[in-house]
């Protein structure tokens, strides 16, 4: 799926960010497991079919764990960094896209909320449509807003190894 695709994309744009060394490597690095985490959640129908039933939550333990390990010997410093982030526009735009995929999209993907709006004329085609477009957009702004990160870390090295 496009989704599936677009997470990892911006997985690695994170990777490359941290890779830079700029001044918000720690808490890049560490956000660029979210998405990897989304990502084996996305497929959970595919490793429950192939696999075992549950076998997404194996496959994502040493993503989660990975990821405590830098919340919890990095959390003072990936802080710093997040609230360095928050104030630029690459956040703005992730957090908007975020919103999109964990909130907006959730919302309007209530089956309740079409068939009340619908009526007897309910299709599911339709609230589908609606959700994944949803997702699909707020993915779309999480790369963008990841890519303008990844743009301001290599600005942010530049300026450094030219001072």
């Amino acid at each position: 799926s496009g989704q599936l695709i677009l997470a990892l994309v911006y997985s690695g744009v994170f990777l490359g960010a941290a890779a830079l060394r700029g001044p918000r490597r720690e808490f890049l690095a560490a956000a660029s497991l979210l998405p990897l985490f989304a990502a084996v959640r996305e497929l959970d129908a595919f490793f429950d079919e192939h696999l075992f039933e549950g076998a997404y939550k194996l496959i994502n333990a040493p993503v989660v764990l990975l990821f405590l390990y830098f919340a919890l010997t990095r959390l003072r410093v990936m802080l710093e960094q997040a609230r360095d982030l928050a104030s630029t526009a690459a956040f703005a735009v992730m957090f908007f896209g975020f919103f999109m995929v964990v909130g907006f999209s959730q919302i309007v993907g209530q089956k309740e909320l079409w068939q009340a709006a619908m009526g007897d004329g309910y299709l599911r085609l339709v609230k589908d449509t609606v959700e994944e477009t949803s997702e699909l957009v707020g993915y779309l702004f999480i790369v963008f807003g990841s890519l303008e990160a990844l743009l301001l870390e290599r600005k942010t090295r530049g300026q450094r190894q030219s001072a």
